[in-house]
């Protein structure tokens, strides 16, 4: 049995697959041409290993976020990753950020702004998070791949 959460975003889906102890497996990423404005965990759907039946049942978690420049507010949110703690990090294309959160969407922190020194972003595209979490954060506007460390 494999657990799914799927996340909507602005012009994507993000689906986790977990297992049952509730480690993750790997995730899958569906680009949109529409989308909405927050980032949702909303629906887990169980499905028994070796199975291609998923359950039609399901049930929304937690919403976070709004419209603004604040902290935990957003622009144009463009992708989401986790890290190995199950924190959010969330890339916004027209604050040119990044935010982080809680699992449970408490905002923690955010980092950058625009430009195209160390740690600027112009239009942040995408963000990818590695075993030992490694942020890599794909800078479209400025033509390069950032990689970030704490």
């Amino acid at each position: 049995m494999y657990l799914y959460q799927i996340y909507y975003l602005l012009a994507s889906v993000i689906i986790r697959i977990l297992n049952l102890k509730n480690t993750f497996v790997f995730s899958i990423t569906i680009l949109f041409s529409v989308g909405f404005l927050f980032v949702a965990p909303c629906c887990i759907f169980v499905q028994a290993q070796n199975s291609s039946n998923v359950s039609r049942g399901y049930s929304f978690v937690t919403k976070w976020g709004s419209e603004g420049t604040d902290d935990g507010q957003f622009l144009r949110p463009h992708d989401i990753d986790f890290d190995s703690e199950g924190n959010v990090y969330v890339s916004d294309r027209d604050r040119n950020d990044i935010q982080k959160f809680t699992p449970n969407g408490t905002f923690l922190m955010k980092w950058g702004s625009e430009g195209s020194g160390d740690g600027q972003f112009k239009i942040p595209y995408s963000i990818e998070i590695d075993s030992v979490d490694n942020i890599y954060v794909s800078d479209r506007g400025n033509d390069r791949i950032q990689k970030i460390l704490f």
